[in-house]
């Protein structure tokens, strides 16, 4: 029996999803891919758009065999924290021969490797030092993590086929940053893993041009490969996401064929329901649980006493989650880091870790039965593919009610109990 695994967040599926996840099958051989995907909150700092349930049939309509959920104190972490919770689930279960992931560019890929093994080893001292004077001027830390390590390759006299200007552009890039830290991970937790990057086809935040170019999808087209044979490149979840919110929470006809047909009718389905939930709900809720917790904010994860002053600094001008993000960011935070923060304090992840005693089995396909099976008998944590909170983790559960509830403000139908929600099986 042999596993992949992917770790993503699928919000939403879209066609690069299902490229990667094929070709994450075909060059591992695997019999079963295996995808850790994050729950209702996410790692760039907000809420998903629609829900993990939703979100996990859409991987499994598209291929995938089994999607298991990430816990959110990894789901709404930095890039290297999210990497080592979802590398230390996959490891846990004891079948998992591979990780793949999505890069910018498989021909930089030695370079990424080079930097994963330096970051993750006993950094030198005159590294610490360059990234600490960087730190001090106010360079947020993944710049000056990156600019560090630029000076320090570029100086060792060592030829690593790079200039400065070229290692900064690439370890600049959101796919890259995941990259390292999936390797890292790695290595720091002694995983047997090896590793299976997958070109990502189009930038991060970019529109393709074949989608404002094309009328009419066509069925040919449907296909993630047939797209990408006629050379398309593939819309990335934000730009799905953007087009959305210009639209009216619509999606336009000639963005269609950016979905696989599955996962659009699912989509669509969950947009016309209005069961999704945007950022600027956030706005209310986020405004109390800082104000009711101004005196307490260092006991959240990533808040130090800097960031907590800030943050109490700028309570009185708050008007909305975006805004009051955008008015606490500064040179040092990034605005990412700002609004995990934020997540933190909502959703009560504080710096002592909540245990979770299980893995949360979201769906599965009926012929993975073997490989449920195999991780039963030889994963280290119990599978769990009961509904009851007793395998969950407060933290979870309290987001999981909070996405809920967020929902209900909106369509005015009554709150769907965690326990009444049905693991996805096809």
């Amino acid at each position: 029996m042999k596993a992949v695994g992917i770790i993503a967040e699928y919000d939403p599926f879209h066609a690069g999803h299902a490229y990667h996840l094929g070709k994450a099958r075909e060059e591992s051989g695997a019999d079963y891919v295996v995808v850790v995907m994050s729950p209702d909150f996410l790692q760039r700092g907000q809420p998903a758009l629609i829900d993990k349930w939703v979100r996990a049939r859409m991987a499994l309509e598209a291929g995938a065999d089994l999607v298991l959920e990430l816990p959110v104190r990894s789901a709404v972490a930095s890039a290297e924290f999210f990497a080592a919770g979802g590398v230390r689930l996959l490891d846990s279960l004891g079948c998992i021969d591979a990780l793949s992931f999505g890069c910018e560019s498989t021909d930089s890929f030695a370079l990424l490797r080079r930097a994963a093994h330096f970051f993750a080893g006993e950094e030198p001292g005159e590294y610490r030092t360059l990234l600490r004077e960087k730190l001090r001027l106010g360079v947020s830390f993944p710049k000056a993590r990156a600019q560090a390590f630029a000076r320090i390759l570029t100086a060792s006299g060592t030829d690593c086929g790079a200039s400065e200007e070229e290692i900064l552009s690439l370890l600049s890039q959101p796919n890259n940053i995941l990259a390292i830290e999936y390797q890292k991970a790695i290595l720091r937790q002694n995983s047997s893993m090896q590793i299976l990057p997958v070109r990502r086809l189009g930038s991060y935040h970019a529109v393709p041009a074949c989608v404002c170019l094309r009328a009419e999808p066509s069925d040919t087209a449907d296909s993630p490969d047939a797209a990408h044979a006629q050379g398309s490149a593939f819309a990335s979840a934000s730009a799905i996401r953007a087009i959305l919110g210009e639209h009216d929470m619509t999606l336009p006809k000639e963005w269609k064929a950016q979905l696989p047909p599955s996962s659009l009718t699912l989509l669509e389905t969950e947009l016309q329901s209005k069961r999704y939930v945007l950022p600027e709900d956030l706005d209310v809720l986020l405004h109390r649980a800082l104000l009711d917790n101004q005196d307490q904010l260092q006991e959240y994860v990533d808040i130090d006493e800097d960031l907590s002053n800030r943050i109490r600094r700028c309570l009185n001008q708050y008007t909305g989650f975006q805004q009051f993000a955008a008015l606490v960011q500064s040179r040092q935070y990034t605005l990412s880091r700002i609004r995990r923060c934020l997540l933190f304090v909502l959703l009560g992840i504080r710096k002592t870790e909540g245990k979770s005693c299980c893995v949360r089995v979201l769906g599965f396909r009926k012929e993975a039965g073997p490989l449920l099976r195999h991780i039963a008998k030889n994963g280290a944590i119990p599978l769990s593919t009961s509904l009851s909170f007793a395998d969950l983790s407060q933290e979870d559960i309290r987001a999981a009610h909070l996405w809920e509830m967020l929902v209900v403000n909106r369509t005015k139908q009554p709150l769907r109990h965690e326990r009444q929600r049905q693991i996805v099986i096809l």
